[in-house]
C-alpha cells in the first residue's frame, strides 16, 4: 500500500511539474493524496477488515473526496496532453463521457457490494486493492465528466452533468436504503471477530448505509451548487454576446438615409 501512495505522489509530482497547475489546483492535488493516505493507510483501514461502517467510510473517501479532488486537480494541458496519446487518448474519449463514465463508477460501486465479492475483497488484500483501483477509476471517470473544464472536452452540457449528478444521487439512495433497511446481516465477514463500539453486525451495517445516504446527499448537492454557479456564469457571457450580435446584425440590415434609402424624402 505505501508503494501505491507513493507511485501516486510521484505521478502527481510529475504532473505539477510539467504541467503547471493554476489557482486551486495544486490544492487540490495534494489534498486528495492526503486523504488517500487517510483511506488507506490509516486506522481506517484496519478498521475497515472488522467493521462494515468503517469500510464504508473509506469506500465513499475514495469515490467522493479523492476522485472529485484529482478530476478539479488535472491541468488543462496535462488533458490536452493525455488525449493526444495514441492508447491513453483512446481510453480517455471512451471513459470521459456522461454514459460511459456513469455506468463504470455504478457499476463499480454495485458490483463490490455483492455479498460474494465483497467477503473476497475483506479476505484477499490483492483483490481489495484491486476494488480501490475501480473505486478511484470509475470515481475520476465520473467526476471528470462532472467537473470537466470545457463542456467540448466531455460531450456534455451542464444539463447534462446535472441530470447524471441527480441520477446517481437516486441510485446511491438505492444502494444505502436496501443496506439500512435489511432484516439480517448480508456480510458474512463481520460475522465473527470484534465489533467496533459493541455493535451487532446488523446495526454496523445499516449505520454504514446511513452513512452512504448522508454522505451522498452532501456531495451531490455541493456539485449541484457549483453547477449552478457554472450556468449562471455562462448566461452571464452568453446574453451580452447574444445581444452585442444582435446589435451587429440590427446594423448591417437597417436601410440607411440618404441615396437609396425607403425613406419618403420631403
Amino acid at each position: 500500500m505505501l508503494a501505491s501512495l507513493l507511485a501516486a505522489a510521484a505521478a502527481w509530482w510529475w504532473v505539477a511539474r510539467r504541467f503547471p497547475p493554476r489557482g486551486m489546483q495544486r490544492l487540490y492535488g495534494w489534498g486528495a493524496l492526503l486523504v488517500l493516505t487517510a483511506a488507506v493507510a490509516s486506522p481506517l483501514d484496519h478498521g475497515a477488515e472488522v467493521s462494515f461502517t468503517l469500510h464504508m467510510a473509506q469506500h465513499l473517501l475514495l469515490m467522493l473526496v479523492v476522485a472529485p479532488l484529482l478530476a478539479l486537480a488535472a491541468p488543462a494541458g496535462f488533458l490536452g496532453w493525455l488525449r493526444r496519446q495514441p492508447r491513453a487518448g483512446r481510453l480517455l474519449r471512451a471513459l470521459w463521457s456522461p454514459l460511459p463514465a456513469f455506468a463504470l463508477y455504478h457499476l463499480a460501486l454495485f458490483l463490490w457490494h455483492l455479498p460474494e465479492l465483497y467477503g473476497a475483497a475483506v479476505r484477499h488484500p490483492g483483490i481489495h486493492l484491486l476494488q480501490h483501483a475501480t473505486f478511484l477509476l470509475g470515481g475520476m471517470a465520473f467526476w471528470g465528466v462532472i467537473a470537466a473544464p470545457d463542456p467540448r472536452l466531455v460531450q456534455a452540457t451542464i444539463g447534462q452533468r446535472v441530470i447524471m449528478v441527480l441520477a446517481a444521487n437516486i441510485l446511491g439512495w438505492v444502494l444505502s436504503f436496501v443496506l439500512a433497511v435489511a432484516e439480517r446481516p448480508l456480510y458474512a465477514a463481520y460475522l465473527e471477530g470484534p465489533q467496533p463500539w459493541g455493535l451487532s453486525p446488523l446495526t454496523d451495517m445499516r449505520l454504514g448505509g446511513a452513512i452512504m445516504w448522508v454522505a451522498g446527499n452532501l456531495v451531490s448537492g455541493i456539485a449541484l451548487m457549483l453547477l449552478l454557479v457554472a450556468a449562471m456564469r455562462q448566461e452571464s457571457v452568453v446574453r451580452p454576446k447574444a445581444a452585442e450580435q444582435i446589435r451587429r446584425a440590427g446594423k448591417r440590415t437597417s436601410p440607411q438615409v440618404g441615396r437609396g434609402s425607403i425613406r419618403p424624402q420631403r
